[in-house]
Formats: structure tokens, C-alpha cells, sequence
């Protein structure tokens, strides 16, 4: 068994595993439960009969952190998807900050209101979700540029208030020169030139500006 799939299944009540768990699942790949109102200390439990798991979908689950002992749980994921939750700090997700091979972390329709993560944490990831989520434009912006890991993909949104989707787009591509993707769209050389010189004109009028005043 490889791929399980339990969506809008109850499963609130405690999981009761079968004796044989560990030949069952030992080879599960990805594992599904979106809307089925799962609690993560259920999550937890099941982490030690899934060895070789890569993807957790957890969509619209009511969760509001991931607590954990300290240990290190899923060794092996790759993508976490907790689309459509309660989460409202990065600090409520500690579990997932060291994990090796986490290269995908969909994280929108939550309700986070910054996108600022500990150092040395999320080192792996490549692939970054946080769209509609409560994240001022100043906030986003400052935070983006301090943003750690070899991130290539992000999706965010809404993105600078009272700017167009071009616009934005180029006040975010030159603060993340490593951005492959921003969402869905691929960066070409020339809308990261583009970008690159109108923030650079636009750092030089804040500054003009500041000194001005001064």
C-alpha cells in the first residue's frame, strides 16, 4: 500500500490500528485526510507506522499547532499540506522546521500574519504556499528578503495593496533572487532585470525622500 486516501471520513474519535500496522503501512508513500476533523496527536501516533511516508495532506482540519515532544517525526516527508486550518505562528509549527527531505509546505488559508521563521530551519524547502493568509504588505515585504532555504516556488496573495499584479510582482522578485516561480508564474530573465532596476529606483527615491525631510 502506497497511497491512502480517507477524505470526509470522521475520524475524531481515537484510530484504532490493527495488530499487523507496521507490515501495513510500512511502504505508505502518501497519506490523505483532508476534512475528516483529525486532531495531530492522532497524526503524531501514526508517525511510527509510516516509515517511508512523503506526502501528508491534512486540509481543513480545525488544527491550530502541531505540538510535539521534540522529537523528530516523518523523517522522510517531502510535502505537507495544511491548506484551510487554524494556524497562527510559525511557532505553532517547530515540528516541521528540521525536517531533512520537507521540500513543500502548503501553508494558505490560514491565519498567519507574518512569514518570519527561526534560523537554520526549513532548509530544505524549495516550495512555499501562504495565499490568503492575514500578511500586511509591509510585513511580507521586509520579511521575504531574510527568507532562508533555497526557495524556488512561492505562492502569496493578496499581494502589495493598491498595486497590480505586475507591480507587485516586481517589488517581491528582486528581494528573492532565487525565485523560480511566483504564483505559477515563471520569472524570466527580463522581469527579474526589470524588477531589479525599478526597486533599485525606488530604494533611491526612499531615500531621496528621507533626506529631504531630514
Amino acid at each position: 500500500l502506497a497511497f491512502l486516501d480517507l477524505s470526509c471520513n470522521a475520524l475524531n474519535a481515537s484510530l484504532v490500528l490493527p495488530e499487523n500496522a507496521n507490515i501495513s503501512f510500512c511502504k505508505l508513500k502518501r497519506l490523505v485526510l483532508n476534512k475528516t476533523q483529525v486532531p495531530w496527536i492522532q497524526v503524531e501516533a501514526l508517525a511510527q507506522h509510516l516509515p517511508q511516508l512523503e506526502e501528508l495532506h491534512l486540509e481543513s482540519n480545525r488544527m491550530t499547532k502541531l505540538p510535539t515532544e521534540g522529537r523528530m517525526l516523518f523523517p522522510t516527508l517531502q510535502v505537507m499540506n495544511l491548506t484551510d486550518n487554524a494556524i497562527t505562528s510559525w511557532d505553532d509549527l517547530t515540528v516541521l522546521e528540521t525536517l531533512p527531505q520537507l521540500h513543500t509546505l502548503v501553508l494558505n488559508q490560514n491565519k498567519l500574519s507574518t512569514i518570519i521563521t527561526p534560523k537554520d530551519t526549513y532548509t530544505s524547502l524549495t516550495s512555499l504556499s501562504i495565499a490568503e493568509n492575514p500578511i500586511s504588505e509591509a510585513v511580507a515585504l521586509n520579511a521575504l528578503g531574510a527568507f532562508l532555504g533555497p526557495l524556488q516556488s512561492l505562492r502569496i496573495s493578496p499581494l502589495v495593496e493598491g498595486l497590480s499584479s505586475v507591480q507587485s510582482r516586481m517589488m517581491i522578485v528582486p528581494r528573492l533572487p532565487q525565485l523560480v516561480t511566483l504564483n505559477g508564474s515563471k520569472i524570466t530573465p527580463k522581469e527579474r532585470s526589470d524588477s531589479q532596476k525599478h526597486y533599485l529606483k525606488t530604494c533611491a527615491q526612499q531615500l531621496t525622500a528621507q533626506y529631504s525631510i531630514a
